[in-house]
């Protein structure tokens, strides 16, 4: 088992973000950045700056620890809506909800991890650009002998 580390999942994510063609643009920033611009489509990973943004777990004996990793991905779209079409379009809002969460959901990275996910946080409208707002949370079993 190979200790796994958080340069190792933010090269995961990207990965797996750029498998989707739709974007144009995969971007990793520091915490305080502001969100990447994007021509049509594109995802913002970054670390959290809060309280929680790694957990450690003991839940087994010996040299293991469970850690718990929650990094932000945002999807931000570069298109304008007019009244219900943000989420009704074809690439809108609930589009991207269901695509990102199906692409992270129990996804163990060749058994690298134990389980991930990515939840929903938010929405941040903001003039022609919206902003998914979501946190991938990435269990790993690692082995500190």
């Amino acid at each position: 088992m190979a200790r796994q580390k958080l340069n190792d999942i933010v090269s995961y994510i990207e990965t797996k973000l750029a498998t989707n063609t739709d974007f144009d643009t995969v971007k990793y920033t520091d915490f305080d950045s502001q969100p990447i611009p994007v021509r049509t489509y594109g995802a913002h990973i970054y670390l959290l700056d809060e309280e929680g943004a790694k957990t450690d777990e003991r839940r087994h004996l010996g040299p293991l620890l469970t850690e718990i990793y929650r990094i932000g991905v945002d999807i931000i779209i570069n298109k304008r809506y007019a009244d219900r079409t943000s989420v009704s379009d074809a690439k809108g809002i609930s589009y991207w909800l269901d695509t990102i969460e199906a692409l992270f959901l129990n996804q163990t990275n060749s058994g690298a991890f134990k389980d991930s996910y990515w939840e929903f946080t938010g929405l941040e409208p903001d003039e022609d650009v919206y902003t998914i707002k979501g946190i991938l949370v990435v269990e790993i079993l690692n082995n500190y002998a």
